[in-house]
Parts: structure tokens; sequence; C-alpha cells
């Protein structure tokens, strides 16, 4: 995701993200930084890019014992759980089409 557009993307999804931070003026840092280019992404922009791009992140790391961190799309954890709700939400998400994945190592 490009710099400006992860912090877009928090901004406008700020009822879900913004709770990670003390009040309003850190989140606004945050989003701020993450529009600067050359920013690298962290844990909640990877959040965020799974949840907008519909799709199951997997990242490989080169810890020994958490090598993997997995990060999905709230249809797509619903749809791995078996639930009605799933089928509808991804439906809605991908017009019918199977969860991606997207791999970023």
């Amino acid at each position: 995701m490009r710099t400006v557009g992860r912090a877009r993307c928090l901004q406008s999804h700020a009822d879900e993200f913004s709770c990670y931070f003390d009040g309003d003026a850190a989140f606004k840092a945050y989003t701020a930084k993450m529009a600067n280019k050359g920013t690298w992404g962290d844990e909640l922009t990877l959040r965020a890019a799974a949840d907008l791009l519909g799709c199951k992140i997997l990242v490989v790391t080169s810890d020994k014992t958490n090598y993997i961190l997995h990060y999905d799309a709230p249809a797509t954890v619903a749809k791995a759980k078996g639930t009605a709700d799933a089928a509808t939400s991804l439906n809605a998400m991908a017009s019918g089409g199977e969860a991606r994945t997207l791999f970023l190592t």
C-alpha cells in the first residue's frame, strides 16, 4: 500500500483503528507519520490492508517460534469459521469470488 493510501485508509476507518492510541491527537500524529514517503508500515497498517483488500496477508519473519504472521480480513476469518455470515460478507466484498491471500516476504 502506498504511504498516502494507507494513511487515508486508517483515517477513513478511525472508529476501528483509533482505539489503539491514547486519544485523537496520538492517532492523527500516527496517520500523519504513515503518510510520509519512505515510512515503513507496521502491524496496524497490515491489518488495515487486509481489511481494505478483503484478503489474508501472511508475513514470513525471521523469528524462530512465531515466523508466520497472519492478518485476516473480517470476512476471511468468518469464512474460515464456517459461518453463514461469512459467505454473505465475502460475496458483498468479492462478488462471489474466493478469499484472496497476499504473501509478503
